[in-house]
């Protein structure tokens, strides 16, 4: 499953089944990343005394280096998204990589003019058409 978020990445193929599963595995993961970072925000404001200001010096001043791996594993999650993205565009016979970047494009583009419900769509109607799309044997074969 590594190999497939983080490897082969100018030549690997994903199946749409693969696609699928890969996506909705590394979307639950992130989700539960950022429940994560809510409970133990919540638990800090509480320990905090419901001091907000409190808190946010506290964090500031303790945990510089627990945001720096928070946002590592948020970069490495979009690369991985990317990554396999870019693999099943191979897969489907499109421009891997290209493919991946205008899509990300498009995603973070509609996020920024329409808001955040259009950049959903946006992103659900790319995971559609990349899962539908026929898997076609490379040039060459």
């Amino acid at each position: 499953m590594i190999t497939d978020y983080f490897g082969a990445i100018p030549a690997g193929r994903l199946r749409s089944a693969l696609f699928l599963g890969r996506w909705v595995v590394l979307i639950v993961v992130f989700f539960a990343g950022l429940l994560a970072i809510g409970v133990a925000t919540g638990v800090g404001e509480r320990l905090a005394g419901g001091d907000v200001t409190a808190l946010e010096d506290t964090v500031a001043r303790n945990f510089g280096f627990a945001a720096v791996a928070v946002l590592a594993l948020i970069f490495l999650a979009g690369f991985a998204l990317l990554n396999i993205t870019a693999k099943r565009a191979r897969d489907a016979g499109l421009p891997g990589w290209p493919t991946a970047l205008v899509l990300g494009i498009a995603a973070g583009a509609a996020g920024e003019v329409a808001g955040r419900s259009v950049m959903a769509s946006v992103i659900i109607v790319a995971l559609i058409v990349l899962t539908v799309l026929p898997t076609r044997a490379p040039r060459g074969w």
